[in-house]
């Protein structure tokens, strides 16, 4: 095992106390790379367009659609708490946050490909049809609530693949610059043009043909180089085996920041 790449459990408490403020690098040079392409897949994708695509193409009723959005929305405030508590209770041989970033991006890109494939599935069919509107709103609770599990993993594993803090603003900084660079808003460029170009009339396609061909497309390729770099890095931050007393946090609070309560 190489130098710059260690474990969780080669980290002790007494490495992390020494090297956690030094110019030590944890992160080697093929996982900053793949790090900056997970940064990069995550806006490689069209869903600038997705309400066009929902009221032209799949075309869902807007009232519809706006009481669904509405409903995720409030799901998605409901769950974060129980989801939230969930991944942070979650203790694995391979880490807490890595099981819902590993193991569900497979199953879940195939599931959201299920997303452009509806006017295929319901040709023709009104704005009101009421088996696409339940399939319609069955995968935008399912894939709010995956969403939800993953994004919450996401935002904790970032902090745990270094130690040194250094380190993690050399990551964010790398791919704030570099990452607009590397094409990320192409798809968006792309399809701007061929959806004007159909809208038209200079190009005798079907909406619904771009459409599934540019959301799969970019669907698997940011998947994979995300996948990647799940596969490339390590929870190297050790998790607490222990669960946190709430009530002692709780009283610590109140003792400590009363003016918190005010």
């Amino acid at each position: 095992m190489s130098e710059n790449k260690k474990s969780a459990v080669e980290i002790d408490e007494k490495e992390l106390s020494s090297n956690v403020f030094r110019s030590y690098n944890y992160v080697g040079t093929k996982e900053t790379v793949a790090y900056l392409f997970n940064d990069w897949s995550n806006a490689f994708n069209i869903n600038g367009y997705s309400q066009r695509y929902i009221w032209d193409v799949v075309k869902i009723d807007f009232g519809i659609s706006a009481i669904v959005g509405l409903f995720t929305g409030a799901w998605d405030i409901i769950n974060d708490t129980f989801i939230s508590a969930i991944v942070d209770n979650t203790r694995t041989r391979i880490g807490k946050f890595r099981p819902y970033l590993v193991l569900f991006q497979i199953p879940m890109t195939l599931i959201g490909l299920l997303y452009w494939f509806l006017p295929y599935f319901f040709p023709g069919t009104p704005g009101t049809h009421i088996p696409k509107l339940i399939f319609y709103f069955a995968f935008s609770v399912l894939t709010e609530t995956a969403g939800t599990f993953t994004g919450v993993a996401r935002s904790g594993y970032m902090s745990t693949i270094t130690p040194n803090p250094n380190e993690r603003v050399r990551l964010i900084t790398l791919a704030e610059l570099l990452t607009g660079y590397m094409g990320e808003d192409v798809p968006g460029y792309v399809f701007g043009f061929m959806y004007d170009m159909i809208t038209t009339g200079r190009w005798k396609l079907q909406l619904r043909t771009i459409f599934m061909g540019m959301g799969v497309g970019c669907a698997l390729i940011s998947s994979a180089f995300t996948f990647w770099f799940f596969l490339q890095s390590d929870e190297r931050v050790p998790q607490s085996l222990e669960r946190p007393d709430l009530k002692a946090g709780f009283k610590a609070i109140v003792t400590n920041y009363p003016v918190l309560l005010i």
